[in-house]
């Protein structure tokens, strides 16, 4: 199903300055660590890449490291948990020339595997899965990348702009992603009902909203002069329905958010000077009256944690 859109700009946002504490977040059979989801009782899920680990889906509960390579793939690039037991995710499938995609879903608790494939789509990339089953992504065909809703099956797709897809979905079906056109890539919020809306930070050309919670709080990726006073040439963002405030690990490169929970606990990754990828666990601690966030004061608790148990499933 090709839904109609509407688009319209929500209004322009605060910035705020909200101090948060951040631990890393280091598989330790892989030289790559990405985190990707949280739920609400802490379980991350994630990418674990290099190393013995190969490139495979984690969750981590219990300070233990379980892994997972459904459906053959020759490697899992994406694993964002919404509850404690769905993974929602992408496996790489081999290809005459090269990989296509297929999405998937898979129950921690049984070992329970779904394959997810957008009808007529050469690759499908899934992202998210809410408590009511319904799940979104991002599929490509020969020409274009668009992004899709999968109620029990039944797939609501769409095309916005020169290229789009969808990352999270809350339990009131609102999902939130990206869009690409001639001015930039811009924030998309997309309601139950599939009305379109643009979410753009200030200050900045680029704007991908990776995870929304049920509150309605998001995070995602931006750059540009939100950014300034980082030291970052790509920082994220934390918005809480009225006010955007910075993300940013301290001495390093870049920061990416990619989940939130309930709890306004946010996962991603960072990159260091030595080109190393980690992935972060960040928590809000207090909100700073300094109204700019090149500003902002960032504090770090426990940096360089890393959870050593791990078991294989």
């Amino acid at each position: 199903m090709l839904a109609s859109l509407s688009v319209a700009t929500l209004a322009s946002p605060l910035l705020q300055a909200e101090i948060f504490t951040y631990q890393s977040i280091i598989d330790p059979i892989a030289t790559t660590t990405r985190a990707y989801g949280i739920s609400n009782s802490g379980v991350i899920s994630g990418q674990a890449w290099g190393g013995s680990a190969g490139q495979e889906t984690f969750s981590l509960s219990g300070g233990i490291f379980t892994h997972y390579m459904p459906l053959n793939g020759a490697g899992t690039y994406v694993g964002k948990i919404k509850n404690d037991n769905v993974i929602a995710g992408q496996v790489a499938v081999p290809q005459s020339g090269g990989y296509n995609y297929e999405g998937f879903t898979i129950n921690t608790a049984n070992g329970a595997v779904a394959a997810i494939n957008v009808p007529g789509a050469s690759s499908t990339i899934a992202w998210a899965m809410n408590d009511s089953g319904v799940l979104v992504g991002g599929y490509s065909t020969a020409t274009s990348n668009l992004s899709f809703v999968d109620n029990g099956g039944t797939f609501t797709t769409f095309g916005l702009g020169s290229g789009s897809s969808l990352f999270d979905i809350n339990n009131a079906g609102v999902s939130v992603g990206y869009y690409n056109d001639g001015t930039g890539t811009h924030g998309m919020v997309r309601s139950a009902s599939g009305t379109i809306q643009t979410l753009d930070v200030p200050n900045s050309g680029l704007t991908e909203i990776f995870g929304i919670n049920n509150l309605g709080h998001m995070v995602g990726e931006t750059a540009g002069g939100f950014c300034a006073g980082t030291g970052q040439g790509f920082c994220s963002f934390y918005y809480n329905g009225s006010t955007f405030s910075v993300l940013a690990v301290p001495g390093t490169v870049d920061t990416f958010a990619y989940g939130i929970n309930d709890s306004d606990q946010i996962v991603g990754e960072y990159l260091t000077s030595g080109n190393q990828n980690n992935g972060f666990l960040a928590t809000s601690v207090s909100v700073s009256s300094t109204p700019e966030p090149g500003t902002m004061g960032l504090l770090v608790a426990c940096a360089g944690a890393m959870w050593i148990a791990r078991k294989k499933r």
